[in-house]
């Protein structure tokens, strides 16, 4: 987790919620591809692809434009931007605009900045909703 010094409960709090927000601030930010090996540039390689496609693997190709979420002045002001994604409802809410009601955008590939062999997959005989990559 983090090599922090667990002197009280609220300094292992403070710690979790440092090494929560660093991980959200990395899923959310653009990797370098460049320094990818090739194998985790690969999909899933085990199974036919008909087995895969069967299963819903193989994804649907969705390749969109990036996307960049701009900050209001709103949010710029109080500093405080609040984005959250919903996998079972298949949306982003963004909580921190101001406005009355949330505004939301459908679709997990609609708030990310880059989607190339990616695909939601719902897994209903284990309960499971997840992102995976597509097979080649």
């Amino acid at each position: 987790m983090c090599n922090c010094a667990f002197k009280d409960v609220e300094s292992f709090k403070r710690c979790c919620y440092i090494f929560r927000l660093r991980e959200l601030v990395d899923l959310m930010s653009p990797k370098d591809k460049s320094k990818l090996s090739k194998e985790e540039l690969l999909g899933r390689q085990s199974g036919s692809a008909a087995w895969r496609t069967a299963r819903g693997e193989m994804g649907l190709g969705i390749e969109t434009a990036a996307k960049v979420w701009r900050l209001t002045e709103t949010e710029r002001k109080s500093r405080a931007f609040h984005l959250e994604y919903d996998i079972l409802a298949d949306e982003y809410r963004r909580k921190s605009d101001g406005a009355a009601a949330d505004s939301t955008s459908k679709g997990w590939a609609s708030g990310a900045s880059e989607v190339k062999a990616v695909m939601k997959k719902v897994e209903h005989d284990h309960q499971m909703v997840y992102l995976a990559r597509t097979g080649n």
